[in-house]
């Protein structure tokens, strides 16, 4: 998990209420997923699944959605 903080630095940390908030308005503005996961230091498999769950609307979500199929 170390080596995996160094890339990503909020890797297995839980996700807010705030970054939720965040990662939503971010998303609704077409920020695309890599973009996302530098800004909030997770995976981009991680930020595609917390766009999933809190049911964002954006094209970074839209993919999220693809990618899951």
């Amino acid at each position: 998990m170390q080596q995996r903080r160094q890339t990503h630095p909020n890797s297995h940390t839980r996700w807010n209420d705030e970054e939720e908030r965040q990662l939503a308005r971010r998303c609704a503005d077409g920020v695309l997923t890599p973009e996302l996961s530098a800004e909030f230091g997770r995976s981009e498999q991680a930020v595609d699944a917390r766009l999933l769950k809190i049911g964002a609307v954006g094209p970074a979500a839209d993919q999220a959605r693809l990618n899951a199929l």
